[in-house]
């Protein structure tokens, strides 16, 4: 089995709904997303996916929630916007662009303290 990671960051706004304590009002983190893909395959060239494309990916994530409220995009305009939630997003649309040909999303790590995180690992 082979597995690649890649990650990026991006600072954004969130306010999580229906929590009462000291994150209730709206606040801001340093988010880290740490992606992981995974294969029995290598392609011809000998690899598993393509780190150029996957890096276009990860600025193209980074850049859609930098410096943005996270409550006003969607799917969080509806979804609690929580690490755990964002995770799962991140890995719905990493498969989608990614997924298929032997390879599939590992996991998705969200760190948005330092040593504070949620990973989502589809099924």
């Amino acid at each position: 089995m082979y597995r690649v990671e890649a990650e990026t960051t991006f600072s954004a706004l969130h306010q999580l709904r229906g929590y009462f304590g000291s994150t209730e009002r709206m606040h801001g983190h340093d988010w880290r997303v740490t992606i992981r893909l995974e294969g029995r395959e290598l392609s011809k060239e000998g690899y598993l996916v393509d780190f150029v494309a996957l890096e276009r990916w990860l600025a193209a994530l980074a850049n859609h929630y930098e410096h943005e409220v996270l409550n006003e995009l969607p799917p969080f305009d509806r979804l609690n916007p929580t690490a755990e939630h964002l995770a799962r997003v991140v890995a719905e649309q990493l498969d989608e662009a990614f997924g298929g040909e032997g390879v599939r999303v590992h996991s998705v790590r969200v760190e948005e303290a330092p040593g504070c995180f949620a990973e989502y690992l589809p099924e």
